[in-house]
């Protein structure tokens, strides 16, 4: 074999493996799109046998590649040759994006897993109830309001959860939060997943310069968080479990009217990754992931926002799934909808043109204060 069909091939094999991984990945990913159309019919035993014939799938691209590796062996033009190679380093490349951003998601790894969700009443929390549901898990579930908890608690049920306990709490109070996990290790016998999600009422509105009211949101939605992740430590470092961290946009970048809201979620995004590295350092093995989202179409958030800002809104049972999916994959970081992580990645860039833009986005609300 001459340099060049060497050159060819050793090109070709490379994005065989890549894409062949790439193949058991996107698997998971059919996997998410039936938990996304909400099918509830579909078992964990359903999804193995998608997985047996998603093996079918990737063992047909082997044969097909090594096929089609055989015959790029033939000699090419010269002229021609740095074209080829420069088109298949490209297709490489794109399938190694594809290989890192793969959906390694197993809903099978949930069954009978340990789970804390709290804020699991309404919205995103009542969503993501329902994912670790149909995958089989047990349940607590906390909130303020005990009838929609019970609701939440009878669908659960209905859709497979092996226990749904119920907590009524009111996260202000820490004597509260601490019969919330004593329940929890009581009620389930230990605990893999903490799923941080509760919020306080906040008004979208201009900063008035209430201390009391910014002092209770932080006991809700920062010092809570910190006091259940940490009740929670001793058992999650027993079972290598996770803790599950729902942050916002608004935690990565500021923007008008959330002055005490966003103050919250950068308070979470600066304990949990300083945590993280803690735990780390020790060699304890429970992730953190911190999730982090942008308008999500609940009905709280719905009420708020309404004729203040053009952007739009995304499902919340999407976002839930994307929730669980991250804190399964124990990864640090999770953005949702698909433009967060960008805006995150670029927000340092351009600083006048980003306040510019933001200050724009909300002028609508702007004037109606004046």
């Amino acid at each position: 074999m001459d340099v060049k069909s060497r050159i060819t091939t050793s090109v070709c094999v490379f994005f065989h493996h890549v894409l062949c991984n790439t193949g058991h990945g996107s698997i998971f990913a059919l996997q998410s799109i039936l938990w996304r159309k909400n099918i509830d019919h579909v078992t964990p035993p359903d999804l193995g046998r998608l997985h047996s014939k998603g093996k079918a799938f990737t063992h047909t691209i082997h044969v097909v590649l090594h096929i089609f590796t055989a015959e790029l062996t033939v000699s090419l033009p010269l002229s021609t040759m740095g074209y080829f190679i420069k088109g298949w380093c490209f297709v490489a490349f794109v399938a190694i994006i594809g290989y890192l951003y793969r959906d390694t998601f197993d809903p099978e790894s949930l069954a009978n897993a340990k789970v804390l969700v709290t804020g699991a009443s309404t919205g995103i929390g009542e969503e993501i109830a329902y994912h670790y549901s149909r995958a089989g898990a047990h349940l607590l579930l906390t909130a303020r309001r005990e009838d929609a908890l019970l609701k939440v608690k009878t669908k659960c049920l209905k859709l497979g959860a092996k226990s749904v306990s119920l907590a009524p709490a009111d996260m202000a109070s820490s004597e509260a939060r601490e019969k919330v996990m004593e329940q929890a290790i009581t009620a389930m016998g230990g605990l893999d997943y903490l799923v941080l999600n509760h919020i306080g009422t906040s008004p979208f509105e201009m900063w008035d310069g209430n201390i009391n009211y910014i002092r209770w949101l932080m006991e809700v939605n920062f010092l809570s968080y910190v006091h259940l992740a940490t009740m929670a430590l001793p058992h999650l470092t027993e079972s290598k479990g996770s803790v599950v961290v729902l942050s916002s946009l608004t935690g990565k970048i500021a923007t008008p009217f959330t002055t005490s809201y966003g103050a919250t979620k950068f308070a979470l995004d600066g304990f949990f990754w300083s945590l993280r590295h803690e735990l780390a350092m020790k060699n304890v093995q429970v992730s953190i992931t911190l999730c982090i989202l942008g308008l999500i179409n609940t009905q709280s958030a719905m009420e708020k926002v309404k004729d203040k800002i053009a952007m739009p809104a995304y499902p919340a049972q999407d976002a839930a799934l994307a929730v669980v999916s991250a804190g399964t994959s124990r990864v640090s970081e999770m953005y949702y909808p698909w433009y967060v992580r960008p805006v995150c990645f670029v927000r340092d860039w351009f600083p006048q043109s980003r306040d510019w833009m933001i200050q724009r986005s909300y002028q609508q609300a702007s004037d109606e204060k004046h």
